[in-house]
């Protein structure tokens, strides 16, 4: 199994961050941000806001930051898969001597 360096990681995880740069400042900018209301206080949509540019922008960044997350665990489990596996091959290589 092949080493994970930072910079590998950093290499893997770009192409998934990189759609949660763009979506973010979108998603910030105006009053409604990423949590703001999308309706006023009678419920209706509000008029000051494209709603459905909103939704679909908030939809993007909440699926790119699902994404992100699903490979930030695969990784977790690779890597203490790999480092379980190396302890084994190390401990098989230099087994301790018993207590006489």
């Amino acid at each position: 199994m092949r080493l994970l360096l930072p910079s590998s990681r950093f290499l893997i995880l770009t192409p998934l961050s990189s759609p949660i740069c763009v979506v973010l400042p979108r998603v910030t900018m105006g009053e409604h941000g990423a949590g703001g209301r999308l309706v006023d206080s009678e419920g209706f949509p509000r008029a000051d806001i494209d709603v459905h540019s909103a939704r679909v922008i908030r939809h993007d960044l909440v699926c790119a930051q699902n994404d992100y997350s699903a490979l930030c665990k695969k990784l977790e489990t690779a890597l203490l898969e790999m480092h379980a596996q190396a302890k084994a091959e190390y401990d098989a290589a230099h087994p301790v001597p018993s207590a006489p």
